[in-house]
């Protein structure tokens, strides 16, 4: 403007050149044209931009539940039950009952054939089969040899063969069940006394191997 202003003065005559510098607008002291106010007609403010927006909280994602999610849920669950049930399974499982040693077995059986009462033949006869029952089913255990299956004779073969048996040891088993023999096939029981005198012979023999083969498997010192 000012550039403009220079030109025209240039280019007029000297008294129009003032002339139209007294008649600019600002040399008037008249303001010029301002653009319009809407604040002027209304008399209030104009409104922020940001105020025209509804005013909404920020908006809630539905929650995002996939088959993943729904799978390790089973799985830990599935999980924890087995778990459960192993532990369950230990605790309450029950405990495996102790076998009793050889002479442990056959001085319970005699403890309780002892209170046996022997009053007829029939009685001493079942008595006399239920010692060579212990009997032969002690030596199986303690030594190993094929008692309860095997005839007197066989036994005493493979009990001639045993070191842990002392010689008396093995004349009282002959002895012992040659009697049994009687009572079983020739049907001559013995008497009650013979019965109870029996009955003590099984135990010693029992006591007496017994406390042999736990000597025989201490360590040695």
């Amino acid at each position: 403007m000012s550039c403009l202003l220079g030109f025209l003065i240039l280019a007029v005559p000297q008294g129009e050149a003032t002339r139209l510098v007294d008649l600019s607008p600002a040399s008037a002291g008249v303001a010029g044209p301002t653009p319009p106010n809407n604040a002027a007609h209304t008399g209030r403010p104009l409104p922020d931009r940001l105020d025209l927006m509804p005013n909404v909280g920020p908006e809630e994602l539905p929650p995002v539940t996939t088959w993943r999610a729904w799978l390790s849920l089973v799985l830990i669950g599935l999980s924890a039950a087995l778990m459960i049930w192993l532990a369950a399974r230990l605790l309450l499982r029950p405990r495996p009952a102790r076998v009793p040693s050889p002479d442990e077995e056959a001085l319970a059986a005699l403890r309780l054939l002892s209170k046996r009462a022997i009053g007829t033949e029939a009685d001493a006869c079942e008595v006399s089969d239920r010692l060579s029952e212990i009997l032969r089913t002690y030596l199986q255990r303690r030594f190993g040899v094929h008692a309860r299956e095997s005839t007197t004779a066989e036994l005493l073969q493979m009990l001639a063969r045993l070191s842990a048996l002392q010689e008396t040891q093995r004349t009282s088993i002959a002895e012992m069940l040659r009697i049994f023999d009687l009572a079983k096939f020739a049907g001559m029981p013995p008497s009650p006394d013979q019965c109870g005198r029996l009955l003590v012979g099984v135990q010693e023999l029992v006591e007496a191997t017994s406390a042999d083969f736990n000597r025989s498997r201490r360590p040695v010192s």
